[in-house]
């Protein structure tokens, strides 16, 4: 959990978000009640997750620039 009370989730697949989100437990999870999650797509539309993955000079900031703003909203 991030310390604002919240949580950030990134995943290998597509679909990972939509599997986790029709998870009981994790609809029980106060974060998923609240809609305090935020998700990173690892591949399409927006690799987010997988330029946390890579980790390069490069990659790290284009992340950031890109997390930043779901973390605000």
């Amino acid at each position: 959990m991030a310390p604002a009370g919240g949580g950030v989730w990134w995943g290998g697949h597509d679909t990972v978000e939509g599997r986790i989100k029709a998870d009981p437990v994790y609809q029980r999870l106060a974060v998923a009640r609240e809609d305090r999650a935020v998700f990173l797509p690892y591949g399409r539309p927006v690799p987010i997750g997988g330029a946390l993955s890579f980790g390069t000079v490069l990659s790290i900031p284009w992340a950031v620039d890109q997390i930043v703003p779901r973390l605000v909203a």
